[in-house]
């Protein structure tokens, strides 16, 4: 049974979630552009740990001759698994937020546009 999370938690939740989406968002920044949207739904125990991931929807497509930056600063081609690698840094960030405590189970969906 999922519990919905309650007024008071909602902040914690959010500040929670706000500070790996911060971090997503710089590791994606290094990341081979790419356009599309992910849709994701975690479900989280009621003693706030990450137990699952789930993708609901996954258009993400990286473009194709699209120059990535190197660390050198050198403009290079994109990596043959430039998708796999922007999906990881999502499932690696997400599956370590560590939520408030609650009554139950709960879900939360995210969906991340990529332009």
């Amino acid at each position: 049974m999922l519990v919905p999370i309650p007024d008071d938690g909602r902040g914690q939740v959010q500040g929670a979630l706000s500070e790996c989406l911060e971090k997503i968002g710089e590791e994606l920044q290094q990341m081979p552009p790419a356009i599309g949207m992910l849709s994701i739904r975690i479900k989280v125990l009621e003693d706030g740990s990450v137990e699952s991931l789930d993708w609901l929807s996954d258009t993400l497509v990286p473009i194709p001759g699209a120059p990535v930056l190197a660390l050198d600063g050198a403009s290079v081609e994109p990596p043959e698994d430039a998708r796999q690698l922007i999906l990881e840094v999502i499932v690696e960030n997400l599956a370590e937020v560590a939520f408030p405590k609650a009554e139950g189970a709960t879900e939360i969906t995210i969906p991340f546009l990529f332009q």
